[in-house]
């Protein structure tokens, strides 16, 4: 009897202590699980910040060659005995970030993406000051690994490759100086491209011709 009393007695007590552990251990499994997130959700944020910021030096070596090659070109060639004026107006599509905040890894891919240039040609008459004629090109891209520049359009009865240059030697090899310009460009080493070569094209001859442009000092 004595037993039986003292079973009922702490029997529910022992109920409270049981279900009191189970709600403790719930409790800490998840305060575990909530801190393991967030140490998860750290480290995936360190992760793409530290790529985010890799991509960002990319970024800045694509500016610093294409603010290199930025600005205004002239240079001459002769068809025959007509003389022509060739100028090439180049800019860049977009500028650099200047706040301090960590972009996001698609903030980042959105300028590698859309960082282009616009080009602008215009070829003119020695002979005829009237005959004026060229072409806009507003997404071209720097082919860095080369030093070349493609320019090619529907609207332009006109194609163009450009190379960087790092002297105006006129004898050197058209591409032999590109790749080691860009380089040295997209390093910060070169802060302005003083010259191009360029090969035009047109659609009505199979006739290329080779042109020397020098930067224009405004």
């Amino acid at each position: 009897m004595m037993k039986k009393q003292i079973y009922q007695i702490f029997s529910p007590l022992l109920v409270v202590l049981l279900v009191g552990c189970a709600e403790q251990n719930q409790d800490k499994f998840k305060e575990r699980a909530g801190l393991e997130a967030e140490e998860n959700a750290k480290a995936e944020q360190l992760a793409n910040e530290k790529r985010s910021m890799e991509m960002e030096t990319d970024l800045s070596k694509l500016h610093n060659l294409y603010e290199a090659i930025r600005g205004n070109y002239m240079g001459q060639y002769k068809v025959g005995k007509e003389g022509f004026t060739i100028r090439f107006s180049i800019e860049p599509t977009l500028g650099r970030y200047e706040g301090r905040r960590i972009r996001t890894i698609s903030e980042v891919e959105n300028d590698l993406l859309n960082l282009k240039l616009t080009i602008r040609e215009t070829t003119s008459s020695q002979s005829d000051p009237d005959l004026t004629f060229g072409c806009l090109f507003s997404d071209a891209k720097v082919i860095a690994a080369r030093g070349q520049i493609v320019l090619v359009s529907e609207d332009c009865k006109q194609s163009f490759d450009i190379y960087l240059r790092l002297t105006d030697l006129a004898k050197a090899p058209i591409d032999s100086e590109s790749a080691e310009a860009a380089k040295q460009a997209s390093e910060g080493q070169l802060k302005s491209l003083e010259n191009i070569v360029v090969l035009q094209r047109s659609v009505f001859k199979d006739t290329e011709n080779k042109v020397f442009l020098k930067k224009l000092i405004l």
